[in-house]
């Protein structure tokens, strides 16, 4: 089962650099040697076993865009599962050039949008507004709100124009940067969407999760280590971690621009400075995503206790860890990867294979629930969910 998924967006935007950190276990700095992408470059990734993105990582010079809406534009345009568009937010800020550069890409964008109406009407659109790490911190959540609703206009102009519905497509954006986890939970999302009966994959996550005694349970992608599923407990322990799925309310680092999740737009942006969380005294690395409750009853445990990017986190540390563990001597990197188990004073937590496609990380924040337990039920569930993976991806 085949998804084409098309890359695009002005050159020097970030496409192919996001596409070798997720896809080719790049870091962050190694991009940076990485040329402009000519042409079109294709590339078919595997991913959850039969499911293969068939990735168009379409070079952004001015020549190929108008080759692509003109000369190539019903064969780019066609059979289209995802459009991921990538806007640079960097040169979109400097000055009258900048917004120049930003009322070109909204044009390739609108044009984009409109090739597909015409071809492919049900794919899902998903717009990366990159590089929000070096918009200034006081600036970033009214930028990325001023371009969004852009975005949204566009997009509704485009509807219009082909006689569509009011909205059209349904653009999902996202604030990115390769040097945080914000790129994970972009690609997670978009990945998401073209897993058939995730539904199905969730709810039986859901009993795994209630059989043992897990606060929450999350599915990633074993060669990627994006996000695939999660669900959480429904044990009482577990109704602190369950508000994690719920909306955020954010406030920008200068007080000046405050915002729900809810709000139209806002929804793909979350910035680390203005997020309001009890989590200060908790320090860094893993444990801080998850650890809440301090000599606090879980009854009284605050929503926005808990980092909601905190699985995008583990991904990101993990893959980063399994990158570690390939420079070690010839010897032991015969070894790969298997397993991570991590005890803290409030929680406990355990990853490890599920299928021979994903991982698994079950969370325990009940002291009663031995570990050894949790591994056995991990070990016992595994040919159940490999069957049913098969299943899904066949449907």
């Amino acid at each position: 089962m085949k998804r084409k998924v098309l890359l695009m967006g002005q050159s020097g935007c970030g496409k192919t650099s996001m596409r070798s950190l997720i896809f080719s276990s790049y870091r962050a700095a190694d991009t940076r040697r990485l040329g402009s992408t000519l042409d079109v470059e294709h590339s078919h990734v595997r991913f959850l076993g039969n499911l293969v993105l068939n990735l168009w990582d379409c070079g952004g010079q001015q020549s190929y865009m108008d080759s692509y809406l003109e000369k190539q534009r019903s064969q780019v345009f066609s059979t289209v599962g995802v459009l991921i568009y990538v806007f640079d937010l960097v040169g979109a800020e400097g000055g009258e050039e900048g917004q120049t550069e930003w009322e070109r890409d909204l044009r390739y964008y609108k044009d984009c949008v409109s090739a597909l109406y015409q071809y492919s009407p049900d794919a899902r659109v998903f717009c990366l507004l990159h590089k929000m790490d070096l918009v200034d911190k006081s600036r970033r959540a009214s930028v990325y709100s001023q371009r969004v609703k852009e975005l949204r206009r566009k997009s509704r102009e485009v509807a219009h124009a082909a006689g569509g519905g009011k909205e059209g497509f349904r653009v999902h954006c996202f604030a990115t940067s390769i040097w945080d986890e914000s790129l994970y939970r972009a690609w997670s999302r978009i990945v998401q969407t073209q897993i058939p009966s995730l539904g199905v994959l969730e709810r039986h996550l859901q009993l795994l999760a209630d059989t043992c005694c897990a606060g929450e349970v999350v599915v990633f992608e074993r060669t990627t280590f994006l996000v695939i599923a999660k669900a959480a407990g429904s044990t009482s322990t577990a109704g602190a971690l369950s508000s994690s799925f719920e909306r955020s309310t954010l406030t920008s680092p200068s007080g000046g621009f405050t915002y729900d999740e809810e709000e139209e737009g806002m929804e793909g942006f979350r910035d680390a400075q203005g997020r309001q969380t009890s989590t200060a005294g908790l320090g860094s690395g893993f444990g801080s995503g998850f650890a809440t409750h301090h000599d606090t009853p879980a009854s009284t445990t605050k929503p926005s206790g808990l980092d909601p990017e905190r699985f995008e986190k583990v991904s990101e540390l993990i893959k980063n860890f399994k990158l570690s563990c390939q420079k070690l001597p010839a010897k032991s990197s015969q070894c790969e990867f298997q397993a991570v188990e991590l005890k803290a004073s409030n929680f406990s937590a355990y990853i490890d294979s599920l299928t021979s496609n994903t991982y698994i990380m079950i969370l325990v924040t009940d002291p009663a629930v031995q570990m050894a337990s949790v591994k056995l039920n991990v070990q016992l569930a595994r040919d159940h969910f490999e069957r049913l993976q098969a299943i899904n991806l066949r449907s």
